[in-house]
């Protein structure tokens, strides 16, 4: 609160969370403290504030079990604890601030920064001649940089309620991890072919089975790439100190940048 008293901002980006969604289910006290009661302690500030709210949420809040994609108003059913305490948070904030708060939900994030699925199997794709990727889950990735440029109209256009914001198309976590390994492939990171088996998801913790967002929801505020065009961006430079072996060629990955076919389609 005396943060928001001293630099008095227009609007507020909520991005902290409590992520480790396999840790949650061994730490739902400390999951609640930081996704339900920080979220609500934020909604609060920002309410006497006079300030709104963009707060950042999962698709982890679905069971994943619906034959069609998710949209805002979809009934929430979280499998687990890490999602049943992003709900949680959501429903926090829309109680508190209604009207001066939007739920921007997002999915399978990856950057060039952080812990993300892309650099991890960039990692072990670099230094193991063999990897198992789970098949037997669907999502929508999502590139962290057209998020932040969907939440910057956002930020431009104020509205409140629910939002879903990813990428468009579809994939299993092997197909994504064969669309990062192709990308590095294509450019000379690596010889061989791609070292990997599909395998079936763990059950401890449950988690959603096929989470998919219909990405036309939000495409009036910024074009929306396809995610193997955005995988262009994996790795930079900035980010080669985890992969010494395809140093020498992480400038080509950014000067390629993503080409699109006859028909606009992004291309890997």
């Amino acid at each position: 609160m005396r943060c928001l008293e001293a630099h008095r901002p227009d609007l507020v980006i909520n991005g902290a969370a409590y992520t480790a969604v396999d840790k949650a289910e061994t730490a739902s006290e400390q999951a609640f403290a930081v996704n339900e009661q920080g979220a609500a302690n934020l909604a609060k500030a920002v309410g006497a504030s006079g300030a709104r709210l963009i707060h950042i949420s999962t698709d982890f809040v679905f069971s994943g079990t619906a034959n069609t994609a998710y949209t805002p108003d979809a009934r929430t059913h979280p499998l687990n604890i890490y999602g049943a305490s992003k709900r949680a948070g959501e429903q926090a904030i829309l109680h508190h601030i209604p009207d001066r708060a939007l739920i921007v939900r997002t999915s399978w994030l990856y950057s060039v920064h952080g812990a993300n699925f892309v650099k991890t199997m960039l990692k072990l794709m670099a230094s193991r001649d063999q990897l198992s990727v789970v098949a037997d889950q669907l999502g929508t990735p999502c590139w962290a940089k057209g998020l932040a440029h969907a939440l910057w109209r956002l930020a431009e256009k104020p509205q409140n309620g629910i939002l879903h914001w990813s990428d468009a198309g579809v994939a299993s976590w092997y197909d994504f991890a064969v669309a990062s390994w192709k990308k590095g492939w294509r450019l000379g990171c690596w010889t061989t072919r791609f070292p990997s088996a599909p395998s079936k998801a763990s059950t401890i913790p449950l988690r959603p089975v096929a989470l998919l967002f219909p990405f036309w929801t939000a495409q009036r505020l910024a074009e929306i790439r396809h995610h193997a065009g955005a995988l262009a961006n994996i790795p930079t430079p900035d980010a080669m100190c985890l992969f010494p072996t395809v140093r020498p060629i992480s400038a080509k990955i950014n000067k390629a940048g993503p080409k699109r076919d006859v028909n606009g389609i992004w291309k890997v």
